[in-house]
């Protein structure tokens, strides 16, 4: 296969990504606000994912993925890095317990390995846990995180972080 074409199929792949995206964004729009969650449910972090994945996601692999050091599934299928807007309290949680360090470190990450060519793609943003979830339930390869109580049974719960 020739590099134009090569291209042509990663364009293609990255399409699919950009109308599951946009396909998010109306509902969205119209989406009402959730009731607050009690104490107990709403500190329960929630890493989700495509529900055809069944690898077993430790809190290591997570961390890996979510620091760029790990791109593909066990079966060689892209990871697709979903995350919350930052200053979200599911992206400081996030950032926070699972990694160690806060907001402005994750974006110098992700921007150093973006510069460096180590990631080709950077994580997709969207504004919610519930945005989230729904992207994940959409796109084959997708890993995202979101309080317990908007996560829903079209994706799988791969790790809870209390």
């Amino acid at each position: 296969m020739t590099a134009p074409m090569r291209s042509r199929f990663a364009s293609l792949s990255m399409v699919s990504l950009l109308a599951a995206t946009v396909a998010l964004a109306a509902p969205l729009a119209l989406a009402q606000q959730a009731p607050a969650p009690d104490a107990a449910t709403a500190s329960r972090l929630v890493f989700v994912v495509n529900a055809a994945n069944r690898t077993p996601v430790t809190a290591d692999m997570a961390r890996e993925i979510y620091r760029g050091e790990r791109r593909y599934w066990p079966d060689g299928t892209r990871i697709v890095l979903v995350v919350t807007e930052p200053g979200t309290r599911e992206h400081q949680a996030m950032t926070r317990v699972l990694l160690g360090f806060g907001e402005p470190e994750f974006r110098r990450l992700w921007d150093a390995l973006r510069y460096q060519g180590e990631a080709p793609v950077p994580p997709y943003v969207v504004p919610s846990g519930g945005a989230a979830t729904r992207f994940v339930e959409r796109v084959a390869g997708a890993i995202g995180y979101a309080w317990e109580p908007d996560v829903t049974p079209a994706v799988r719960r791969a790790l809870t972080w209390q």
